[in-house]
């Protein structure tokens, strides 16, 4: 994954075509822009390599600096928290099952 930073906007979607990637087959990419930063997984290194440069060269994006790397990975633990937390509290408890 690479980690990108969008000044120009803060949240939408960016896409990139189908086509060949270093040679290789690569359909239609489609990545999320939350609150400035796109996170760059094609699944594959070569293609998530070529769309950050790509989205670098042509869309008004940059590499995401180490702070704010930090400061997205801080985010994105304390979401998956919250959703650990609401799957807990919403899932059934034994007593409840007659256990």
């Amino acid at each position: 994954m690479i980690l990108l930073y969008c000044e120009a906007g803060s949240s939408g979607e960016v896409a990139l075509p189908a086509g060949l990637v270093e040679g290789r087959s690569a359909p239609e990419r489609r990545y999320s822009l939350i609150e400035h930063f796109c996170a760059v997984e094609a699944g594959d290194e070569l293609v998530t390599a070529h769309d950050a440069d790509e989205l670098v060269a042509h869309h008004h994006f940059r590499l995401a600096s180490s702070a704010e790397q930090d400061a997205y990975a801080a985010k994105q633990k304390k979401a998956k928290r919250v959703q650990e937390r609401a799957a807990s509290a919403s899932a059934p408890s034994d007593e409840a099952n007659g256990g």
